[in-house]
């Protein structure tokens, strides 16, 4: 990919020194190469010979520049990409918009993403959700939560259908400044507005709840992810079992593990590590610590026999 890119400039400059006369198909060819190559200096200097030979910008060249911009997280280029774009009054696309948001939350500029959406619709352009998921994305890398939830709340004033990628943007919003009540809210709210949640939502919901010690509604939520049809992964489960690890719930940990094992879910030696630790502080294991001693043998010819003798212990109702 890389070379295909380096023979479309070369081609193209070698049309320049000619001076051959460029039509607009070839400036967009050339620009729409750097693109794939994720060159984006050099689409933005292509763009610079189309302006300083008074050629036309059309839609694809300006989304092209902008997508080059957002694969190298150059968000500076990308805003001023789109501010020269607004304003020479051109039209702006989605897909620019939606790019140069991107290469915000690339570089944790959720300030800039937020001016970007604002001037979008200043312009009478109306958001769609690509865009909007864009926008609430930049603000969750920087736990902008308030803001990532004004953005939930005007898509739908605006009756812009939100979709899995714009709750769990959310909901990693609120995970990251450790409101995992709010975070909880809006995983169980998805329901409501009939979206069904995937491993990330419940991942980071069960990550906030676990970072915050709130074991009951960790384990609750995990319970309403599996009604939804949710199973957790080895990263969900790792967060459930630390939290009862943490504060010697033995018990539920242990039964945490089991089921997960008898489900046929993947059981990770972290969380194995997990539950032998909370067993121990329970004083409920005696091969505890011998496990614990010896956790390369859960990866070995042990692994299973763990797993059954964790199932042994699990609570009788």
């Amino acid at each position: 990919r890389g070379s295909e890119w380096q023979r479309a400039l070369g081609l193209f400059q070698g049309m320049l020194s000619a001076r051959v006369d460029l039509d607009t198909s070839a400036w967009t060819a050339a620009i729409t190469a750097c693109d794939r190559g994720g060159r984006w200096l050099a689409a933005l200097s292509v763009l610079g010979e189309v302006v300083a030979a008074g050629g036309e910008l059309d839609m694809i060249m300006r989304t092209a520049v902008g997508s080059a911009c957002e694969k190298s997280g150059q968000w500076v280029a990308a805003l001023e990409l789109f501010r020269g774009i607004a304003g020479a009054r051109l039209e702006v696309s989605q897909v620019t918009v939606s790019s140069s948001i991107a290469a915000c939350a690339k570089g944790g500029q959720w300030q800039a993403a937020l001016q970007m959406l604002e001037g979008m619709t200043a312009s009478g352009e109306q958001p769609n959700v690509i865009t909007l998921n864009a926008a609430v994305t930049a603000c969750a890398t920087r736990g902008r939560w308030p803001a990532a939830l004004g953005l939930v709340a005007s898509m739908r004033r605006a009756s812009v259908r939100q979709d899995t990628i714009t709750c769990n943007a959310a909901v990693k919003a609120c995970d990251e400044c450790g409101q995992w009540q709010v975070a909880a809210e809006l995983f169980l709210g998805m329901a409501a507005v009939a979206l069904q949640p995937d491993a990330i939502s419940l991942n980071t919901v069960l990550s906030s709840c676990g970072a915050a010690r709130e074991w009951q509604a960790a384990l609750a939520l995990l319970k309403q992810g599996r009604a939804r049809s949710v199973q957790p992964d080895v990263i969900a489960l790792h967060a459930v079992t630390a939290v009862c690890e943490q504060l010697g719930l033995w018990q539920q940990a242990v039964a945490l593990v089991g089921d997960s094992s008898a489900a046929g879910l993947e059981v990770s030696i972290i969380s194995l590590s997990a539950a032998a630790r909370a067993c121990e502080t329970g004083r409920k294991w005696e091969l505890s610590l011998h496990w614990l001693r010896n956790a390369g043998s859960f990866a070995g010819s042990r692994w299973q026999d763990t797993l059954r003798r964790l199932r042994e212990l699990s609570p009788q109702e």
